[in-house]
């Protein structure tokens, strides 16, 4: 209660709703940028479930050809995302 911040001006709920978008909006555009510069690679997936893994940076991918056991190391091509997590196919 008696802090700076405690007495400091509120902001306008519509300027807050503003700012909570264009926060959004940025963050699903780094989000596009990271998966879009890994498609087209090969990589290590760490598999956490049958079908689904993560990169060394954690991004995830499903690999819808996949059938892992929990902790499996699969190299697959990256082909693809949805916007929130890569799609890839197994490298035999």
């Amino acid at each position: 209660p008696n802090t700076p911040a405690a007495r400091m001006p509120m902001v306008d709920p519509l300027v807050v709703k503003e700012r909570a978008r264009r926060l959004r909006d940025a963050g699903q555009s780094a989000m596009r940028r990271h998966l879009d510069a890994h498609v087209g690679r090969i990589d290590d997936v760490l598999m956490e479930k049958p079908d689904y893994g993560r990169l060394g940076d954690f991004t995830g991918v499903h690999i819808s050809d996949a059938q892992a056991e929990p902790g499996a190391l699969l190299r697959a091509r990256l082909s693809g995302h949805d916007g929130r997590s890569l799609e890839g196919e197994l490298n035999a």
